[in-house]
């Protein structure tokens, strides 16, 4: 008799998940989009959409920079064991140059508003006029 390949023992109860569904997971959940993430992470927006698309993997240095970012250990993006909940730790320097980058995001998001802002006031005028 054929065993079905559900009941491997290997296998688990529920489909194990790729490395790409884990970042994308782990991203998701720290609030982060694709295109912060590659940029808090020094890589290409590309490199992390294959990544996530699990095309290639990281290096293991990128894997544990990127889980630092994300907020989760190495070994939960590896192998999905250990808590999400569990970051790796972030150095020091590290750490400020990753706040002093979302500063610096804050303050373009801040710039570009400003910008919408006065433009949507000066068509507001414009059809207020029209109308």
């Amino acid at each position: 008799m054929v065993a079905s390949l559900s009941s491997n023992v290997l296998s688990a109860a529920e489909p194990e998940t790729t490395l790409g569904e884990r970042i994308v997971k782990a991203r998701q959940e720290a609030g982060l989009s694709p295109a912060l993430t590659a940029h808090l992470a020094g890589i290409k927006p590309a490199t992390l959409r294959d990544w996530e698309r699990d095309r290639s993997a990281p290096r293991v240095n990128r894997l544990v920079n990127l889980a630092g970012i994300l907020g989760v250990s190495p070994t939960h993006l590896l192998a999905d064991e250990g808590q999400s909940d569990n970051p790796a730790q972030v150095s020091r320097g590290r750490q400020q140059r990753l706040l002093q980058t979302l500063k610096d995001e804050i303050l373009d998001i801040e710039a570009q508003q400003k910008a919408l802002t006065k433009r949507l006031t000066a068509t507001v005028k414009i059809l207020n006029k029209l109308t």
